[in-house]
């Protein structure tokens, strides 16, 4: 196990700041290798769907704090301030690209790869810039988070949810903070003006909705319902029969 390898005590450790700041080389390697995993994986049912609501123009905007961005594959552009009209936007970063302290981002390539799998430490390529590389993967109390998430993206999200009419919670659990504080921002800004927009919850395990339920006040004021499936399920559903619950209702 990778937690072993690297002497921590727990799994989490792997991807804190703190193991990062304290043994860069160990954790770039071990994010490397994450990365090389990723390289074969393939579209879902999910993203396939999400891919064309963004074609048929219905989709605001997918957020994903997912890093394998698999998204891209289905040809949906990725969200940057260089491309402000992307359909993906990559919360917590990507497994496929570097950073150095100035900001510059870069796809890695196999020398990259290679490079920081064997602790060679590789540079920014940039003329002028010989700052060093790490992983763009937001990690765990991360002192560098503007280098992963650009500074308008946050702003964007409420822009977005100020927008739309229906929002979709895809396969995420909320047992993470970060989960439910975007929840409450999102919640924030689509509730503007007195509008209620439907919120769903698409998860196959009914704890995400409880965790949701317990982490939010004035669910009287919300429209919040559940569908008991995978997301993947819910995609490939073509005769409209899948079971949806008011999840609102059940809390008394």
């Amino acid at each position: 196990m990778a937690r072993k390898q690297y002497k921590l005590k727990e799994g989490k450790d792997l991807f804190t700041y703190n193991f990062y700041a304290k043994r860069p080389q160990d954790c770039n390697a071990f994010l490397a290798d994450i990365g090389a995993e990723l390289d074969s994986a393939k579209p879902t049912a999910t993203h396939h769907g999400l891919a064309a609501l963004h074609s048929a123009g219905r989709l605001v905007r997918h957020y994903t704090m997912n890093i394998d961005g698999i998204a891209s594959k289905t040809g949906m552009p990725v969200w940057s301030e260089e491309n402000p009209d992307g359909a993906t936007v990559e919360l917590h970063g990507n497994a496929h690209q570097v950073v150095c302290k100035g900001g510059h981002v870069a796809y890695a390539s196999q020398n990259i790869r290679r490079a920081l799998q064997q602790r060679e430490g590789p540079t920014c390529g940039v003329e002028g810039c010989d700052a060093a590389l790490r992983w763009r993967i937001m990690l765990y109390d991360d002192k560098e988070g503007q280098l992963v998430t650009q500074n308008g993206v946050l702003q964007l999200m409420e822009d977005d949810a100020a927008q739309a009419d229906l929002i979709l919670w895809l396969g995420i659990s909320f047992e993470q903070s970060a989960s439910t504080a975007y929840f409450r921002r999102i919640r924030a800004a689509a509730s503007r003006g007195g509008r209620i927009v439907p919120m769903v919850i698409v998860n196959p395990e009914d704890d995400a909705v409880f965790n949701i339920q317990t982490a939010v006040s004035n669910l009287d004021e919300m429209e919040l319902w559940k569908v008991l499936a995978p997301s993947d399920v819910l995609f490939s559903n073509t005769h409209g029969d899948m079971p949806a619950k008011k999840a609102k209702c059940e809390v008394k």
